[in-house]
């Protein structure tokens, strides 16, 4: 089980017009925790055990003029069944002992409204496993370990009808893995560039 909070502040933009609060001020605090059951069938003869999950989050979006400024921070263990510390959940040294990986991560992105049909964004965001040194080097369970990805764009989106929006972003990623060898010792890069469309029923 999972259990989930959360409280959002709402507020008009202050520069608006009077009467005009299509524009608005959103400033959450959260947070997650529950517990994830993990078999370890090398180390522990199929035996299992509950490991705790949970994370705190503060995020937000600020609209000011033509500009909105998106952003997120969050921090926490044992994240990877939600797609945080970098898919990683728990870390086993070699005499078998598990602990949860710790990570923080967060985005920003800043965009820019040129007209009411088309906008430009950029942004940059990041997820860092915080795992301790004895927990990576020689062991099974952290062979492949990811120790940082982070990722910067650029996009941009036109409203093509009420109802129909398409978008492109180019982005540009980057995988650090632990260990010594050409592969898990280095750092894996990518460039992908994607189209998008958005239909409102």
């Amino acid at each position: 089980p999972i259990f989930e909070a959360a409280a959002v502040y709402d507020h008009d933009a202050f520069w608006q017009d009077e009467g005009d609060t299509t524009r608005r001020w959103l400033i959450g605090l959260g947070g997650m925790y529950g517990q994830t059951r993990i078999r370890n069938m090398a180390e522990f003869n199929d035996d299992k055990e509950d490991y705790d999950t949970m994370m705190v989050m503060l995020g937000g979006v600020l609209p000011f003029w033509n500009f909105t400024l998106t952003g997120q921070i969050f921090a926490g263990e044992n994240l990877g069944g939600i797609q945080a510390g970098v898919g990683q959940t728990v870390a086993f040294n070699p005499q078998g002992y598990g602990k949860g990986v710790q990570t923080v991560g967060g985005f920003i992105d800043l965009s820019y409204q040129f007209t009411d049909d088309f906008s430009m964004g950029i942004g940059y965001g990041f997820d860092d496993p915080v795992i301790h040194s004895d927990y990576i080097e020689g062991s099974d369970g952290l062979s492949d370990s990811r120790t940082l990805n982070d990722r910067a764009y650029v996009d941009a989106f036109y409203q093509v009808t009420t109802n129909f929006k398409i978008g492109v972003e180019y982005a540009r990623l980057s995988t650090h893995y632990a260990g010594n060898d050409a592969y898990r010792g280095g750092v894996g890069r990518s460039d992908r560039f994607q189209v998008s469309a958005y239909y409102d029923f």
